[in-house]
């Protein structure tokens, strides 16, 4: 009652004279606290302080977190197949021991967007047995301002067929050959969990092709490869609604000159390495012009590599002027996934399958969608028994050359 009623001033005066004696009792047994509470609080301190000593001063990631994953013993860490890029000149026999694995796993750890990591662990059963031997060909390799680009070798090797898919084709026995079907998959490397349900699910027989802007897109390229994929890189190229529909820095324009454009290629180009040619991203404007599109074409000949139509364009003159030059291309028959729903994609497969039979080969496209992966990857698992031939998509240009 006094505390509640008394004035501020004799509230103070009150607390002084009432906590005035306890004070001076509590100085009075200084001695005794200082031996019986502060010797014991700092021994724990030291002990803490040497326990954390211990634990990270010898560690230059000490206190950062920490994942740590069973191997199996003599497990050993792979050395990036692109360090050829970074300046070294290791010799393709030595690449290609660094990167044979000697263990019952094979392990991937792929970066992603925000500092994430896809780690693969593929047990030694499921590694596919045609894996491509590692990139790049150091004959096929010049090094530019851009970075390194394709080209043919000396000795006359070219990528289009050192780093495709090589596919012994079926005995042709009767006039009505096996009918031979190439697919594509398009969009590899914007989605870190799309390129690798992609990647697992899909045959080894089937293309992938990647887009010049994914992440870590030359560690994504060698795991497709080594789970034996050939691989295709994607150019953007105008549409005729650009600018308001852009496929990203350095599109090909048909406002650029020739120079302007091989500039802009070769930045795509330098991108990755090891795969066998180039197909289109968009570019309904840009293929349809002769003017921009032949010097292009005649580049991607020049460094021996292949080209792929998407098939998305009727004006486009691409498969015209690539038989004019004698380049190797071919243009897709169906997309596949234009409406993507799986029953859509189920009739679209339906008419790829008759373009074969009538014309024994057929080209298919997709893009890297759950839908499109999941409905195709299972129609392939039954091709065989259908009397049809999966074929990889460079494959098909040699199929389509020998009539």
């Amino acid at each position: 009652m006094d505390d509640l009623t008394a004035p501020l001033k004799a509230k103070t005066k009150q607390r002084k004279e009432r906590t005035g004696p306890r004070l001076s009792a509590l100085l009075g047994r200084m001695p005794a606290l200082k031996l019986g509470v502060i010797a014991p609080v700092l021994l724990v301190a030291l002990v803490f302080a040497a326990a954390a000593y211990v634990r990270f001063a010898g560690d230059p990631r000490g206190g950062e977190p920490v994942a740590v994953i069973a191997l199996d013993e003599g497990t050993a860490v792979k050395p990036d197949p692109t360090e050829d890029m970074k300046g070294s000149q290791d010799t393709q026999e030595s690449m290609v021991a660094a990167q044979e694995p000697d263990t019952e796993e094979d392990v991937d750890v792929i970066d992603t967007d925000g500092g994430a990591k896809v780690i693969i662990i593929r047990p030694e059963e499921t590694i596919r047995e045609a894996s491509l031997p590692p990139v790049p060909d150091n004959r096929l390799v010049e090094r530019t301002a851009s970075g390194l680009l394709p080209r043919r070798g000396d000795d006359g090797a070219v990528p289009s067929t050192v780093y495709a898919r090589q596919h012994v084709f079926s005995a042709q026995t009767t006039a009505g050959d096996k009918p031979r079907i190439a697919i594509l998959v398009n969009g590899m490397g914007l989605n870190s969990t799309q390129t690798t349900e992609a990647i697992r699910q899909m045959p080894a027989d089937v293309s992938l092709a990647f887009a010049p802007y994914a992440d870590n897109l030359q560690q994504w390229v060698s795991g497709a490869r080594q789970d034996g994929h050939e691989v295709v890189l994607q150019i953007p190229m105008e549409p005729f609604d650009y600018p308001d529909n852009d496929p990203g820095p350095h599109t090909l324009l048909t406002s650029l000159t020739p120079k302007e454009n091989l500039d802009r290629l070769h930045w795509s180009m330098a991108r990755m390495v090891g795969y066998v040619g180039l197909t289109n991203y968009m570019g309904a404007r840009f293929s349809a012009s002769r003017e921009v599109l032949r010097p292009a074409l005649l580049e991607m000949k020049k460094r021996g590599l292949l080209f792929i139509d998407d098939g998305t364009s009727p004006r486009s003159l691409a498969a015209e002027i690539a038989g004019e030059i004698g380049m190797p291309a071919r243009r897709a028959d169906i997309v596949l996934d234009a409406i993507p729903a799986p029953d859509a994609i189920t009739a679209a497969i339906e008419r790829l399958e008759v373009k074969a039979f009538q014309d024994g080969v057929a080209l298919g496209v997709i893009s890297a969608l759950p839908v499109s992966i999941k409905t195709v990857s299972e129609w392939l698992q039954k091709l065989d028994n259908r009397g049809i031939e999966l074929i990889p998509v460079s494959a098909s240009t040699k199929a389509v050359a020998e009539g």
